[in-house]
């Protein structure tokens, strides 16, 4: 397996990139609403998708799940969008919803490389080279309705099984052994003269049955806490610093939000990194200060959480603006 490369732009166009690692069995990203998420993917590299809630389920060939989480929250004026792009070719995907969550995707090609476009910052010209599910071409506009059945059980279904393909076979086999010249009847066989019944045993008396010792029940198994998805405070807000205003006191940018106790959170603002671990309630912190708080500019605060299990989920936070006379 390899990592992913994505890209999300959102509105004033606000361009911010990520990897899905690869060693993680399933990743999860935070999307908001309108957002244009693109993934360094070919058609052929997705396995199914399914509905759960707001959130958009992806499987991928290699069995790898990615979760959008929140991303049919940004419906009506101002909705989310999914695209795959290799190989310098756009495709956005649209959605036809099935029974029970699964999803129909369809593929389109949207834009090239090499001829300009809006969304140009969307295109990846480097290919997967991920194991593919179908024999799909990347680069032709198609439609994967089966992804979506893969969710729903299509051999349940009216798709063939193995077993009525093993039948077919053997039918063939019988077509086959049974062609050729005629041949003469065999002589049919003299039934032989019927065997006398035998007396019936007298039955005996009452067996008695076994005694069978109790069973110890087993003590019940505690259930397991659920999973608490991590969070990030301050995602779409805009915090500035400059002016004769700001004071030296002035200069600190704070990140933070929730996850797993005990999960690694790497925060990045303007090139500058910090690295803490969830406390026992839930909480992480970050502060940048002193040689890390940034020059003038626009940034954004990128932020991944590694949970003990090897969850990776990527988070935005605030944009931070500094600015000077």
């Amino acid at each position: 397996m390899r990592a992913i490369d994505f890209v999300a732009r959102r509105g004033m166009g606000v361009v911010e990139r990520g990897t899905v690692a690869a060693d993680a069995a399933e990743t999860v990203v935070s999307v908001g609403s309108g957002v244009e998420f693109s993934l360094n993917l070919q058609p052929g590299d997705m396995q199914a998708y399914s509905r759960q809630g707001n959130n958009l389920e992806i499987v991928l060939a290699d069995g790898r799940v990615m979760i959008l989480e929140g991303y049919f929250v940004g419906g009506g004026e101002n909705p989310n969008r999914l695209f795959i792009s290799s190989g310098g070719t756009l495709n956005e995907v649209s959605f036809i919803e099935g029974a029970d969550g699964a999803l129909f995707a369809q593929y389109g090609t949207t834009a090239e490389w090499g001829k300009w476009s809006p969304d140009d910052d969307l295109i990846f010209v480097d290919d997967p080279n991920l194991m593919a599910a179908t024999g799909i071409d990347g680069d032709q506009d198609v439609s994967m309705l089966g992804a979506g059945l893969l969710g729903a059980g299509l051999l349940g279904g009216g798709g063939i099984g193995a077993g009525a393909l093993a039948a077919g076979a053997a039918g063939a086999a019988l077509l086959a052994s049974g062609a050729g010249g005629c041949e003469a009847p065999e002589t049919p066989v003299v039934p032989e003269t019927p065997v006398e019944p035998e007396t019936p045993v007298e039955p005996e008396g009452p067996v008695t049955p076994p005694v069978t010792p109790p069973v110890t029940p087993v003590d019940p198994v505690d259930p397991v806490d659920p999973r608490t998805p991590p969070t990030i405070d301050g995602n779409g807000r805009t915090d500035t610093y400059g002016g004769d205003e700001l004071t030296e006191a002035g200069k600190v940018i704070t990140v933070t939000g929730t996850a797993e106790e005990g999960s690694e959170v790497t925060v990045v603002v303007a090139g500058q990194t910090e690295v803490v671990i969830t406390d026992g309630d839930g909480n992480w912190s970050a502060t940048f200060d002193g040689d890390d708080f940034p020059a003038d500019g626009t940034y954004t605060a990128d932020v991944t959480v590694v949970e003990e299990d090897g969850t990776t989920t990527g988070l935005v936070g605030q944009t931070v603006v500094k600015w000077s006379y």
